[in-house]
Order: structure tokens, then sequence, then C-alpha cells
């Protein structure tokens, strides 16, 4: 089901530890195409980093899709600096 996208949107103080949602979405979604829209999220919190690089390697190990959309340009300085590039973290936009 690669060609099928769904999609999460998280919310503006979205914090892994407080809020199991994300985890929710992408076990019932292991079998799709998903994309994270952060448009929203204010801060970038480390543990939300470590779950996105863990649930990206595994999508892309079943040859699935899986984007981080509309990042703002103070987080995504946020990633770059922790060393997280493109290929690591596929970025998007939605259309």
């Amino acid at each position: 089901m690669a060609g099928i996208w769904k999609d999460f949107a998280l919310q503006e103080d979205f914090m892994p530890a407080q809020d199991s949602g994300i985890q929710s979405f992408l076990k019932e979604n292991s079998g799709f195409s998903v994309r994270i829209d952060a448009g929203n999220l204010r801060r970038v919190d480390t543990m939300l980093v470590e779950l996105l690089l863990s649930a990206a390697a595994s999508w892309r190990k079943r040859g699935l899709g899986f984007q981080l959309t509309r990042l703002s340009e103070a987080n995504e300085r946020v990633l770059v600096h922790l060393g997280i590039t493109p290929n690591l973290l596929e970025r998007g936009h939605l259309a």
C-alpha cells in the first residue's frame, strides 16, 4: 500500500511523553506511507526527534514513504544543528 498516504498533524505543544497519539497513529498505519505535518509545532522535542528518526528508518526499510512536512524554519535549523539531513528524515511540503 505504498501509494496510499496517511496523514498526522502535530499540535502546537506536542510532546510524545505527554501524548501517545503519534505512536498509535504509526502503529495503526505501519503498512502505509505517512506524512507528519509539523506546521503547528512550536518546538522540536528531543523525544519526538528520536521517534521520527526511528520511524523514518523503519518505513524506509519496508519501502514505504515517510515525510515530515511544513516544518518551520526555526525547527528545521534545530534538526540541521543536530545533524539530521534530508536523507535521514525526508522532508516535504503538503500540496
